[in-house]
Formats: C-alpha cells, structure tokens, sequence
C-alpha cells in the first residue's frame, strides 16, 4: 500500500512545478476553497455511519451499513450544494472567492468521493489491501496528469474538472473485485435490517458527526479564511505549501491508519489485550517518520520552493517552513484517531474539536485585527494548532483499554445474526 501511494504522489509532486507555471495563484486559491469545503462536508454525506463498516459486529450489519450510507449520500450531498451556493451569495468563511460554477461542481464530487470511501471501508473490513493500494495509485495519477491534459479549457476549470475526475477514478476497480460479492449480499438483506442497523449506532450522526465535522473544520477552514482576509492568491500560496506538507501524511498517514483501525477493530472484537501496546508501537513510529520530512523542510523547505516552482513562489516557501509544527503533529496523531471509532469515544473527542476550531478563529481573529502579515499568521497558526493535536493524543490514549480484560462498549446485533 505504501509502495503504490508513494507511485502517485511522487507523480503529484512531479507536475507540481509545471501546474505552478501554467495556472496563477488566484486559481489555485479557488481550488484549494473549493476542497476545503468538500473534504468538509464529505464528512456529513455518510453521517459518518461509513467508517463503522470496518468494525461492525457482523458481515450482515456491515452490508446493511453500506446500503444505508448509499441511500443517504444523494440527499445529503444536495444539501451541502446548497449550503456552498449560500456560503458564495453571501461572501461567508471566504467561500465568496468562488465562482458559481463551483456548485455544480461540488455535487459529483461529493457523491464520488462518499461511495469510493464506503467501498474502501468494505474492502478494509475484509483486509483486501492490495486493491485498495492500487486504486489509490489510480486516482493520484488522475489528478497529477489531468490539469495538463485539461489546460487549454482555461481558468480554473481544469483544476476543479480533474479535482472531481480523480475521486471518481479507481471505483470501477474496486466494484470489479468483489461486486458480485457484493451484489449478491445487498440482495440478500433481510426486510428492516438497514434500518436496525443505523438504529444500532445512532450515537454515530448524534456525537460522532459534530465532532468530526468540526475537526475537519479546523484543518481545511484556514485555507477560506485565508482567501477572505488577503485574497485568492494568498490562499493558492497556502494550498501549494498544504498539500506539500500534506504529502507525508498521504504516503504514508493514511495507509498507516487502514492498517491500525483494521488491526485495533479485531483486537476489540476478540477483547485482546494489545490494543493500547499497538497505539504506542504506532505512535512512535510515526513520530519517528514524520520528523525526517519535518527537518528536511525547515533546513531546504524555501530555497526547495523557489528552485521548483521559480521566484514568484517565494512567499510559499516561508509558508512551507512554518507549517512544520502542525504538520508534524497532525502526521502522528491523525491515524491513531480511528481508535475514536473502534471504542465509541466520539463525546469525549468533542471536546478537543470545539478547541481546535476555537483556535483557528482566535488566532485569524487576531490576525486581522492586528495586521499580521501571511507568513506570522501561518506560524502562529502552526504552532496552536501542533498543541491541540497533543491535547488529542491525551484524548486518545484514555480511550483505549488498560488492561486484556477491558472491552470496548458492545455492538447489539442484528435479527437473525
């Protein structure tokens, strides 16, 4: 899986320094806008009832999770296009620097992105990590080979069109691997039992979707306000540096959490005493992992910028160094938060968003009312941020069991299992 996604991003990273001098930062600030609101609101589109698929009770629960989840994503991604076209009318969170065209966008790109996560969920259950490897290398090539193809359209068109395109891509592989399978299940299904299941874990929508989408909130949030408070190519200087300092996390972050949600999620169901001894062997691996890029990035991150993407990226080079601290902890501790899911700690982790959020108001709050320049702004940000996440990790580590005899909260089975 590591191997596959460091195929695609390195294919990211290459066409960086062409997609730099082909498109201005004002269009990649509407880009970045733009996927701050989706990576946002996709997290509402499942009522975060997707990631439970990974470690439902039963095969039977988690199929009538998965229908459940399709059922729901059109409406509530229609709801979320109208909240967006709302945002834009009114020039709110910095969403104004939006075309209106971005509406239309947004809807594909939320539907494709919900169903690839559900599927991906299914094929985590059943550990099928190679075909998730492969797709994920599909859909980076997409997006790093798209906006070239795309250019002559013009504007930011091409950006948003290969935006969507790479999250549609990879699904047909996925369905080809086990549809039938799937179908077969899905047709299966025994009259009512969606609904016991969402019945089962309606704690989900009730406390696990507003602390998520609040945590998301805090990570993507910065980039509009950004957009609002000095313009749309201050936030395409940010968006660059983001993603850059996002590439880690994609590497290796995200397979690193598959691996350790699919790993902890048995040792619940079978009540081992490993869970809290797989947190800590995680946790310092990754620590161990993310502070190569982070000092490479503070000793090369600015003269590696303007070398790459040429003089006029300056300003994104001193932005790259300053996000460090965040992207630091953010690489150690994002993984190690699917341990909220495995042992229901959805309420306690309210808690830490509602600082998290605070703290990007606050300090852009600040920011404003004090003249601080981009580059302050961004450092200060990095570094509120950087604590919070240490806050959560706290948060985390109290979830998990102390002991082999310690078993997270009981799953009520469906009818029938």
């Amino acid at each position: 899986m590591v191997g596959s996604t460091a195929l695609g991003q390195l294919a990211i990273v290459a066409t960086l320094p062409i997609i730099a001098r082909l498109y201005h930062p004002e269009d990649l600030g509407r880009l970045g806008t733009f996927t701050a609101f989706l990576g946002t609101a996709s997290v509402a589109t499942a009522l975060r009832y997707d990631i439970l698929i990974v470690a439902a009770g039963s095969e039977l629960e988690a199929i009538a999770l998965l229908a459940g989840v399709c059922a729901m994503t059109i409406p509530v991604a229609l709801l979320c296009c109208g909240i967006l076209g709302w945002l834009i009318h009114q020039g709110l969170l910095g969403f104004g620097v939006l075309p209106p065209d971005a509406v239309l966008w947004m809807f594909p790109g939320l539907v494709a992105t919900q169903l690839f996560l559900t599927l991906r969920y299914w094929l985590m259950r059943r550990q099928e990590f190679p075909t998730i490897a492969r797709v994920t290398l599909g859909q980076s090539v997409v997006r790093a080979i798209a906006p070239l193809a795309l250019y002559p359209l013009g504007g930011w068109t091409p950006l948003v069109a290969s935006e969507v395109a790479g999250r549609c891509a990879g699904m047909g592989t996925m369905l080809k691997a086990r549809g039938k399978e799937l179908r077969l299940a899905l047709a299966g299904l025994p009259a009512g039992a969606v609904t016991r299941a969402l019945r089962n874990h309606q704690e989900s929508p009730l406390a696990g979707l507003p602390s998520t989408l609040i945590n998301t909130a805090s990570n993507y949030l910065p980039l509009p306000l950004i957009a609002g408070a000095y313009g749309a190519a201050a936030a395409g200087y940010f968006a660059v540096v983001q993603r850059a300092m996002q590439l880690p996390l994609s590497l290796v972050g995200r397979n690193v959490a598959d691996v350790f949600h699919a790993r902890l999620a048995h040792h619940a169901r079978v009540a081992s005493g490993d869970a809290r001894r797989l947190f800590w062997r995680t946790s310092l691996l990754l620590l161990g992992l993310g502070m190569i890029p982070g000092a490479v990035v503070l000793l090369a991150g600015r003269p590696a910028i303007i070398a790459l993407l040429g003089r006029e990226w300056a300003v994104s080079g001193d932005l790259l160094v300053a996000l460090v601290p965040w992207s630091v902890a953010m690489f150690v501790v994002s993984p190690l938060s699917r341990a909220v899911v495995v042992f229901r700690g959805q309420t306690l982790k309210l808690v830490y968003d509602l600082i998290s959020l605070v703290a990007v108001f606050v300090v852009m709050g600040m920011a404003t009312s004090r003249d601080w320049s981009l580059t302050r702004l961004v450092w200060i940000l990095s570094w509120s941020q950087a604590a919070t996440y240490i806050v959560y990790f706290v948060v985390l580590l109290r979830l998990l069991p102390a002991n082999a005899g310690a078993t997270p909260v009981a799953v009520p089975p469906l009818d029938g299992d």
